[in-house]
């Protein structure tokens, strides 16, 4: 259900997309596979945010940081982090958007994680270009 999920929100099929995700959620839930309900609330808040939905992005990222964390999943943790930082950008509360990258970035920083740390990185870079701190985004 997580992989029909996904392959519909690519398509911009997003209410399609839910559907999916939701059957997703509630197989991992009688499972109790709470990794697997991290990702698909990550998922979902994806879909939201790309909605336009934020309430909703919101509430399914913090549901997703909360069992990444109680699971001391720090790669799930900061990419809800990030996730977060960019629910925030496109709402446009820069400030918290950044706060949320920065949190991500250190955490991949920790891990090792090259390939994230350059995506935190241009998420930083980007809203200090929104922000016209250009001197800050060579720092």
């Amino acid at each position: 259900y997580t992989l029909l999920g996904y392959a519909t929100y690519l398509q911009s099929q997003f209410d399609v997309a839910l559907g999916w995700l939701e059957q997703a959620s509630n197989l991992s839930k009688q499972r109790q596979d709470y990794c697997w309900q991290a990702t698909i609330s990550r998922q979902q808040g994806d879909v939201f945010t790309d909605k336009g939905q934020t309430a909703q992005a919101l509430a399914a990222y913090q549901q997703a940081l909360a069992i990444s964390r109680t699971l001391n999943d720090r790669v799930g943790t900061a990419r809800t982090l990030h996730n977060l930082g960019r629910l925030h950008e496109k709402s446009g509360n820069l400030d918290a958007a950044m706060r949320f990258h920065k949190d991500s970035l250190q955490l991949v920083q920790q891990l090792g994680l090259k390939p994230s740390e350059a995506v935190g990185m241009n998420s930083i870079g980007i809203i200090y270009k929104i922000k016209e701190q250009f001197d800050e985004a060579t720092h």
